[in-house]
């Protein structure tokens, strides 16, 4: 090895010393036709490096698209050529695991919420007006919480998605505790529901900034 242009910069060629102990330079590893491989158990292994764009990688639309073509690929070469097999592994693979796995708990955690509620909702007041109600705020919610966050931000995680789905049980207490107190004061005084409203707001408010404060 050629270390003249290291006298430079490293007189006491130090650099060199660090690179020839490495690990790497006495494992099983060796270079054939610019791919990395090893060889175990009588099979051999082949390291490939495939690169995405650093915008595709960071978004979860373009990740599932082209991680879904890799995989697609994958399946039909580990079908094709049964002496051979694919393995994906990295940080983009793990992206696209979680991404996958979040929406799944999305759809599955706000299916199981929203039918929890529903039943909750009907076996109390035995009716399905006030799941109703209950479902429009929420929903007015999520929209005007995503579009907010999209504006500020340009862009809305997923993650941020998910976390979102917790909410759910938190935020239909307000409606809850709407209709418990207007049936209530209902069935003794005919108050109309402005004046229930009026009267758990402060209630409310401070429910929503304790939970506001601590979510922050």
């Amino acid at each position: 090895m050629n270390v003249s242009w290291l006298i430079k910069d490293d007189p006491f060629l130090l650099t060199n010393n660090f690179l020839m102990n490495l690990p790497f330079l006495q494992s099983a590893l060796f270079s054939h036709q610019d791919a990395l491989m090893a060889k175990y158990n009588e099979k051999y292994y082949a390291f490939l490096t495939i690169t995405l764009p650093k915008d595709e990688v960071f978004s979860t639309t373009e990740l599932v698209k082209n991680i879904d073509s890799i995989k697609a690929a994958q399946k039909i070469t580990n079908t094709k050529f049964s002496d051979t097999e694919i393995i994906l592994s990295g940080i983009p693979i793990h992206s696209y695991t979680g991404t996958k796995l979040g929406i799944k708990e999305i759809n599955s955690i706000g299916l199981l919420s929203s039918f929890g509620i529903l039943l909750l909702i009907y076996f109390n007041f035995r009716s399905t007006k006030p799941f109703f109600f209950t479902a429009t705020s929420i929903l007015v919610g999520f929209v005007v919480g995503f579009a907010a966050t999209h504006f500020v931000f340009g862009s809305v995680h997923m993650l941020t998605i998910i976390f979102g789905t917790s909410l759910v049980g938190v935020s239909d207490d307000y409606a809850v505790h709407f209709f418990c107190e207007y049936l209530n004061r209902k069935s003794k005084t005919d108050e109309d529901g402005k004046i229930v409203l009026k009267h758990i707001f402060p209630g409310i408010t401070l429910g929503l900034i304790t939970s506001i404060l601590g979510y922050m």
